[in-house]
């Protein structure tokens, strides 16, 4: 899921990371976007087995192939299922290092973890990151509950989104059109939508 907000013209995709702490989609046989075996046939990933860290590249090859990529003047989108996740929070967000303007990074976010914390979007574009995307799915929360999606409202959205842009941060949206939906929910997703005006949103079906 979610390939239309890294397969763009112009960006990069580094794969930082391939194992979601969450369980959205289970009863769809889970996300494979976030499957670690997925992840792991990319080509350009190297698995890092002397440790039992989940990362994929050391922090030493993610920052050495943004720098490459931004020589290049490509975006970059760094993959992690979750990028402010317990996990990559501080294994990953926390050590990069600060860039100056010239670096334009797009990341995966989870809506709940903006319930967690508050959400560091100073710190995010003295890193480079300009770009988030979270897993919104759909704006009927039944319809949200059946995707295992963590809990979160749509007033979480409403705020996340709105607060971002204060900060010159783009959000952007994964949604699904799956056989639960109706009108009814079609419609309180396109509300939900002019009311966010999200900077993007990737539809996908889901099978």
């Amino acid at each position: 899921m979610g390939g239309g907000c890294r397969f763009m013209k112009n960006r990069e995709t580094i794969y930082a990371g391939g194992k979601c702490e969450n369980n959205c989609f289970s009863h769809y046989g889970g996300c494979n976007a976030s499957d670690d075996v997925a992840v792991k046939q990319i080509e350009t990933c190297e698995y890092k087995s002397e440790n039992h860290d989940i990362m994929l590249l050391s922090i030493s090859e993610i920052n050495q192939r943004i720098e490459e990529f931004t020589k290049q003047g490509k975006s970059i989108f760094l993959y992690t299922p979750d990028m402010f996740s317990k996990f990559y929070f501080g294994r990953l967000f926390k050590k990069l290092p600060d860039r100056n303007g010239n670096t334009f990074i797009a990341v995966n976010a989870g809506v709940r973890t903006f319930k967690q914390r508050k959400f560091p979007f100073e710190e995010m574009r003295s890193k480079g990151i300009f770009e988030i995307w979270i897993g919104v799915e759909s704006a009927d929360l039944n319809i949200r509950n059946k995707y295992g999606k963590p809990m979160f409202s749509n007033a979480d959205v409403i705020k996340l989104t709105k607060e971002a842009k204060k900060y010159e941060i783009n959000v952007c949206w994964y949604l699904v059109d799956g056989k639960e939906d109706t009108a009814e929910s079609r419609l309180l997703t396109y509300n939900l939508i002019r009311e966010c005006n999200p900077f993007r949103v990737n539809v996908e079906q889901l099978q």
